[in-house]
C-alpha cells in the first residue's frame, strides 16, 4: 500500500480505538483541558493539548499535502504556516491583511544593470529583487520593536558563542526578547521571498534547458540592498569573503566558504548544477542561516556536502531561514542548532530527492525553541538521521554523559532559573516528515517526536522498514505541559529500541504523547514508562495498527501497555496534580499475533485489561487478534482480565 494511501486511515483509526475504549472519542481530550501551561506564540501546540484528535487530523492533512507530489518550497511553507497557526486559511488571511502595505514601485528601477546582462537573466533576477525589496520592508516591520542595543553578536553570546573566540554565558534573559518580533510580518515576508525564489529558479532552469547553456559570463553589480553576483561560466568556483545579497551560479562543482561577518538583512543563494560544498564559516555566515533577517539557499542538483558548526543548514534566530536541495545524495554535518533549527523565528530544511545523511550533536533535524517553527522535510530516499552521543556538548538532565538531543522533531521551552524574573516560555512547533524510504534514526534524550515545556514535537515517517534508537523521552514522548507525536505510516517492518525510559507514546506531567505504528511486523524494546503510559496528570496513546509484533519491556515493574501512574510525592513541584488533571492511558494493538514480555502480567492476545488506580486516572489496554482460535483461548483462560467489548 502506498504511503499516501496508507495514512488516510490514521485519524479515523485513532478516533475509533479511543472511542471503543473510553466510550466516546471526545473524552480522550478531557484530561488536559485544565492544566496551566504558558501559552505558546504558535497556536497548534496549545490547541493540540486541548484536542489531540483534532490535532492529529490537522497533522495528517499537512503530511498528505506535502507528499502530494509538488516540490515547491513556497507551497510547503504556506501549508506549514497554516498548520502552525491552527487555520487552513491563515496564510491567505495574512496576505489580505498586509496587501495595503505593499510597495508599488518596482525595485528594478533602482538598479544600474550591466549593459551586457542577457534578458533571460535580467527578467527573473529583476522579479527576485522586487521581492527582496518587499521582504526588507517586512523584516523592518517585524523588528520594529526590537531593542536597538541587542545586536546579532550579542544574541550569539547569550548562547555562549561568538566569531571572535570570546564566550558568554547562556542566559534565559533571551526570553525577554520573545515578544519583540512581529511574527506575522516575519512570516509574510518569508513567504513572499520564497515564492519569488521559486519563480526565478524555475525560470532560469527553463532557460538553461532550452538553450543548453545561457551566455557564459560573470556579472557583479550593486543595488540599494546589497551586491549581486551572477556566474554562468562552467568553471568550478570557490566563493569566499562576505556573502552578497544575491548569488547565482548555474554550473560547475562549486565551493562556498563565507568567512566574513555580514550585517542582518537578506541573502539568497541559487546554485543550479554540480556537486557542491557549503562550509559554514562562522555564526551568521552560513548562506542558510538567519539572525534578525532572511536567508534562502536553493541547490537544484548534485551530490552536495553541507558542513558547519552552530547556527547552520537552515537555522534561524529571531529570523527566517530556508535550505532547499532538490536532487542528489547529500551529506549534512554540523555541531548543533542546525538542519531545521529555530528560536523566535522560522527555519526549514527541504530535501526532495536522494539518499541523504544528517549528522549533528544537539538541537538539530527539526528543533524548535519558543516562538519558533522548525521543519525538516525529506521527500524521498533511504536516509540516515544521527544526533550523536559524543562528544557531549549539552549534557542532559536525565543522563549526564549523554547529549540532550532536542531534535528529530522536538520542540522545547525555556524554564526560568532561580535568579531570573522571566516566566517560563513555552516551546514552539517542530516537524520532521520523511515521506518514504528505509530510514535510520539515532538520538539520545528528547528526540523523535518529543515535546518539553509546552512545545509540540512531531516525527512522521511515511514508509519503509526503519530502524530507530534513542535513550530517554523519545518516539512520541512529552514532559511538562508539552506534546510529542510519532507516526509510522508505511508497511515496512520497523525496529524501535529505547535504552531507558518514557518512550513510544508516554507522557509525564500534564502532557500528551501519541505513537501510531504501521501495519508491519514491528519490534519494540524499552525500559520503564512506554507504549501508552501516562504519568502525573497526562494523556498517552499507543496504537499498533497491524502485524505480528514483539514487545520487550526490560524494566521489572512493567509500567507500560496503558498504565496510569501518579506520584503524589512529587505533587508540590509538579505543574498539575491528580485533582486538576487525571491520567488517560491507552494501549491498542489492532491486529496480528503478538508476543508480549513475560514480566508483564496484564497484556495478552485477544484480551482487554486495566492498569492503575481508577481514582487517579484511566489506564486501559486492548489487543485484537485475527486468529479466532487464539481469541477463544484468551477469553477462556484469562478470568481476571477484561474481555473485549
Amino acid at each position: 500500500m502506498p504511503a499516501a494511501q496508507a495514512q488516510t486511515s490514521i485519524s479515523s483509526t485513532i478516533k475509533t480505538s479511543t472511542a471503543g475504549v473510553l466510550g466516546t472519542a471526545h473524552s480522550f481530550g478531557l484530561a488536559i483541558g485544565s492544566s496551566q501551561a504558558p501559552l505558546p506564540a504558535i497556536a497548534l501546540p496549545n490547541q493540540f493539548r486541548r484536542d489531540p484528535l483534532a490535532g492529529m487530523e490537522a497533522l495528517e492533512h499537512w503530511s498528505m499535502a506535502l507528499q502530494g507530489g509538488h516540490q515547491n518550497a513556497a507551497a510547503v511553507l504556506r501549508e506549514t504556516l497554516d498548520l502552525a497557526h491552527g487555520s487552513p486559511q491563515w496564510s491567505g488571511k495574512m496576505a489580505s491583511a498586509f496587501q495595503n502595505k505593499e510597495k508599488t514601485v518596482p525595485a528594478a528601477l533602482a538598479v544600474a544593470w550591466p549593459a551586457d546582462l542577457p534578458d533571460e537573466l535580467r527578467d527573473p533576477v529583476a522579479a527576485l529583487l522586487d521581492a527582496i525589496a518587499q521582504a526588507e520592508t517586512w523584516r523592518q516591520l517585524a523588528l520594529a520593536r526590537w531593542p536597538s542595543e541587542v545586536s546579532a553578536a550579542d544574541l550569539w553570546r547569550r548562547f555562549g558563542f561568538s566569531n571572535d573566540g570570546s564566550t558568554g554565558e547562556e542566559s534565559t534573559s533571551t526570553q525577554a526578547l520573545l515578544g519583540s518580533v512581529d511574527e506575522r510580518a516575519l512570516a509574510y515576508g518569508m513567504l513572499q521571498l520564497t515564492s519569488a525564489v521559486e519563480y526565478t529558479a524555475r525560470a532560469l532552469e527553463t532557460s538553461l534547458q532550452r538553450r543548453k547553456r545561457i551566455k557564459a559570463g560573470a556579472w557583479r553589480f550593486g543595488t540599494p540592498w546589497g551586491e549581486v553576483l551572477i556566474d554562468t561560466t562552467p568553471d568550478h568556483t570557490h566563493y569566499r569573503g562576505q556573502q552578497p545579497l544575491l548569488l547565482i551560479d548555474t554550473s560547475g562543482n562549486d565551493s562556498y566558504t563565507f568567512d566574513q561577518d555580514r550585517p542582518p538583512g537578506i541573502t539568497v543563494l541559487l546554485d543550479f548544477a554540480g556537486n557542491d560544498g557549503y562550509q559554514g564559516g562562522g555564526l551568521g555566515r552560513d548562506p542558510s542561516s538567519a539572525t534578525l533577517g532572511y536567508a534562502v539557499l536553493r541547490d537544484s542538483s548534485g551530490d552536495d556536502r553541507y558542513e558547519g558548526h552552530w547556527l547552520t543548514q537552515g537555522a534561524a534566530l529571531f529570523g527566517a531561514a530556508l535550505l532547499i536541495d532538490h536532487h542528489g545524495r547529500d551529506r549534512y554535518q554540523a555541531q548543533g542548532q542546525a538542519q531545521g533549527f529555530a528560536l523566535g523565528g522560522i527555519a526549514m530544511l527541504l530535501d526532495f530527492d536522494g539518499d541523504d545523511r544528517y549528522d549533528a550533536l544537539t538541537q538539530a533535524q527539526a528543533s524548535a525553541g519558543p516562538s519558533a517553527l522548525a521543519v525538516l522535510f525529506d521527500r524521498n530516499g533511504n536516509d540516515r538521521y544521527a544526533l550523536a552521543n559524543t562528544p557531549v556538548v549539552l549534557p542532559s538532565a536525565q543522563l549526564k554523559n549523554s547529549n540532550a538531543s532536542l531534535g528529530q522533531g522536538t520542540a522545547f521551552g525555556l524554564r526560568s532559573k532561580g535568579h531570573d524574573a522571566n516566566p517560563n516560555s513555552a516551546g514552539g512547533l517542530a516537524l520532521l516528515l520523511d515521506a518514504q524510504g528505509h530510514d535510520t534514526y539515532e538520538a539520545q534524550v528528547f528526540a523523535q517526536g518529543a515535546g518539553y515545556e509546552g512545545g509540540l514535537g512531531v516525527l512522521w515517517d511515511g514508509g519503509g522498514s526503519d530502524q530507530m534508537q534513542a535513550a530517554w523521552y523519545a518516539m512520541g514522548a512529552a514532559a511538562h505541559s508539552a506534546s510529542g507525536v510519532m507516526v509510522a505510516v508505511g508497511t515496512g517492518h520497523d525496529v524501535y529500541t529505547v535504552s531507558h525510559a518514557t518512550s513510544l507514546g508516554a507522557a509525564h506531567d500534564a502532557s500528551v504523547a501519541i505513537f501510531v505504528g504501521g501495519p508491519g511486523n514491528d519490534n519494540y524494546r524499552w525500559s520503564n514508562l512506554g507504549v501508552g503510559a501516562a504519568h502525573d496528570g497526562s494523556t498517552a496513546l499507543f496504537v499498533e495498527r497491524a502485524g505480528n509484533d514483539r514487545y520487550h519491556d526490560t524494566h521489572p515493574l512493567c509500567r507500560a501497555f496503558g498504565a496510569s501512574i501518579y506520584s503524589p510525592a512529587h505533587a508540590e513541584r509538579l505543574e498539575s496534580t491528580a485533582q486538576e488533571a487525571k491520567n488517560i492511558a491507552v494501549f491498542m494493538d489492532q491486529a496480528g499475533q503478538d508476543v508480549y514480555p513475560p514480566n508483564c502480567s496484564a497484556p495478552g492476545n485477544g484480551i482487554r485489561w486495566s492498569i492503575g488506580d481508577a481514582e487517579k486516572g484511566l489506564g486501559v489496554g486492548q489487543d485484537h487478534t485475527t486468529d479466532d482460535a487464539l481469541m477463544k483461548h484468551a477469553r477462556a483462560s484469562n478470568k481476571t482480565r477484561y474481555k473485549p467489548r
